[in-house]
């Protein structure tokens, strides 16, 4: 069974029934202004006094003197009917009430009883909605919630008023047919003659009529829909005062999984799990506060056809900065509540923000100390577990994600910060928390996302690191990227080898060499594949102690050869084997 009911507040019946009577008038008293309470009693009488000009003669009463009962007398006189611990004692009080009400009003047939029980019955509402409106939520639960003294009478006054109803229009249509003023057939031509706002008129006055016998009458009344009369509210307070409810029975199931366990409240069930909930309907009943609507014209064409129950959204979600300590890793998250499971466990995350690069999830407990937090956002001083996952993510976004979790390894104390609030909506630390690398060590893997990330923004590129690194690899991504961060990059050498193509120039240069060691540089162009990106630069590689092998050979081969050939030279290091790499070539230098 699943009810769909507006939320309301309980207390079990022997915590109220011990609170005594003269406890809750006591607290209730003090907070009652009289004079609004004789102006809404007022109002109403006025409604009823116009219709009292309009009423059948059967229904006629001495409406002053009922009226002066109401002023004087009613308000005292419903203390007890309002307050009293014990059903019967309420309705008991209640009958009391209507008896004199109707003494005083001389109704002598059974329709003017009637009609004056029924007045009574409101101007009650009226005082108890007046007190519930009037105090505290605290003071709702102790005195409000326990003024039900008609709801053992419901079936007998929804009985009798369909009865009623039934009679009344039997009755309306007996007069229709005949030929009074507004009979069909005079209807009919009214309507040919272009008199629609008069016939709908009467058609008004009618339904005014009916109306009366409606049991939450002047709240509600009949109205005529879909070929069914039904109930609708006549007042503005009407469903504020005997709000609407429904209750359907039958198999519920989320998907392909059925509730069977009786003892599930559905409804948070659905709400706290956010998930659609598809009823196959056995049964359904509705309900106009406590009492049974007349019309179920509404509810029973769900029976025997399917139901779905989508629960109310969450709140919206929060954009938060996510920090450890004081440090912000990522300035704009929406954090929203996901779920709350059965235990009372909170899960918020970003999953619905499509354009993060992560997923952060948090499981985290409300402690006690926060549960009644006027503000309603924080979370703090508990320990939660703690989710991120990582996807589509640039490698500056991998870099700071893995800065952000060693920085949470390290301290294991995480906080959600609610931008729009100025407040933390979690603080606290968080538990088995650790960040497996790929690497010998975290700040090894941040070194080497730095570097990935410096070459690609001074090259414009983008790499995929895609599996293993090769050693080669790794050393070319330290290289280039020294060659960009550095003004000089020195290394060590073993031999070098400089092949180049010979001309008149080049071949005086190397003729004057006087001595085979020399510091030697040259400008070249390198191409660079790495991790499936190309990219070409220009640099000057300097070596601070150069011996020419064969320098004497070179010298005769130089001299021989002919412009546009071939050759080839080696160079091995002296006492300094030092090379100095730079990408700031000086404007004198060749390309050779």
């Amino acid at each position: 069974m699943m009810q769909i009911l507006p939320e309301g507040l309980a207390l079990p019946s022997e915590y109220i029934a011990g609170l005594g009577l003269e406890l809750i008038k006591m607290k209730i008293s003090k907070k009652i202004d009289e004079k609004k309470l004789h102006s809404k009693l007022s109002d109403y009488i006025r409604k009823q006094q116009k219709y009292n000009e309009i009423c059948t003669l059967a229904e006629e009463v001495d409406f002053q003197g009922l009226v002066e009962y109401i002023q004087v007398n009613l308000i005292d006189d419903a203390y007890r009917s309002i307050f009293s611990v014990r059903s019967t004692e309420r309705g008991a009080a209640r009958k009391q009430v209507v008896d004199a009400a109707i003494c005083h009003s001389n109704a002598h047939t059974e329709d003017a009883k009637r009609r004056v029980a029924k007045l009574i019955y409101t101007c009650i509402d009226i005082i108890k909605g007046f007190y519930r409106s009037g105090i505290t939520k605290q003071d709702y639960i102790l005195a409000a919630e326990i003024v039900d003294a008609v709801r053992a009478d419901t079936e007998e006054i929804v009985a009798g008023a369909t009865n009623r109803v039934e009679e009344k229009v039997d009755s309306l249509i007996t007069t229709l047919s005949n030929g009074s003023m507004y009979s069909m057939p005079n209807m009919i031509q009214d309507i040919k003659s272009g008199k629609l706002g008069q016939v709908a008129t009467q058609f008004t006055k009618a339904f005014d009529h009916i109306s009366v016998e409606h049991p939450l009458y002047p709240y509600y009344g009949y109205t005529w829909k879909n070929g069914d009369l039904i109930s609708v509210p006549r007042t503005a307070d009407a469903t504020k005062i005997h709000p609407p409810k429904y209750v359907f029975n039958g198999t519920v199931r989320s998907g392909n999984h059925y509730f069977n366990d009786a003892s599930i409240d559905l409804a948070d069930y659905a709400y706290r799990h956010q998930i659609t909930l598809t009823m196959n309907v056995t049964s359904a009943k509705k309900y106009l506060g406590t009492l049974e609507d007349p019309s179920q014209a509404e509810v029973s064409k769900w029976i025997g056809k399917e139901l779905q129950a989508k629960p109310p959204a969450f709140p919206p979600a929060v954009p938060c900065s996510i920090m450890v300590n004081d440090t912000v890793f990522y300035e704009y998250v929406l954090m929203r509540l996901q779920e709350v499971m059965d235990d009372g466990t909170l899960i918020i995350g970003n999953r619905e923000q499509i354009d993060s690069p992560i997923l952060l999830e948090l499981a985290a407990k409300i402690p006690e100390s926060n549960v009644d937090n006027p503000e309603g956002v924080l979370v703090s001083g508990s320990e939660a577990n703690f989710t991120v996952k990582i996807h589509g993510a640039t490698h500056k976004e991998y870099l700071n994600y893995v800065k952000f979790m060693k920085a949470l390894y390290d301290t294991k104390f995480l906080r959600v910060h609610a931008l729009n609030y100025g407040k933390d909506m979690f603080a606290g630390r968080i538990n088995t928390f650790k960040y497996n690398t790929g690497f010998q060590s975290v700040e090894e893997e941040i070194d080497f996302l730095e570097r990935i990330c410096a070459i690609e923004d001074y090259f414009h590129i983008q790499m995929t690191l895609d599996g293993d690194i090769s050693e080669e690899e790794y050393d070319t991504v330290v290289w280039v990227s020294k060659l960009i961060t550095q003004d000089e990059v020195e290394s060590k050498w073993s031999e070098a080898t400089c092949t180049g193509i010979l001309d008149q120039r080049f071949r005086e240069k190397l003729v004057e060499l006087d001595c085979e060691i020399h510091t030697f540089s040259y400008v070249g162009n390198i191409v660079v594949n790495l991790f499936g990106a190309t990219f070409e630069f220009r640099h000057m590689r300097t070596y601070k102690c150069a011996i020419i092998q064969d320098f004497e050979k070179i010298k005769r081969k130089a001299e021989v050869l002919d412009d546009g050939d071939e050759i080839k030279i080696i160079f091995k290091p002296g006492d300094d084997n030092t090379a100095v790499d730079t990408l700031k070539i000086p404007d004198t230098m060749s390309t050779t």
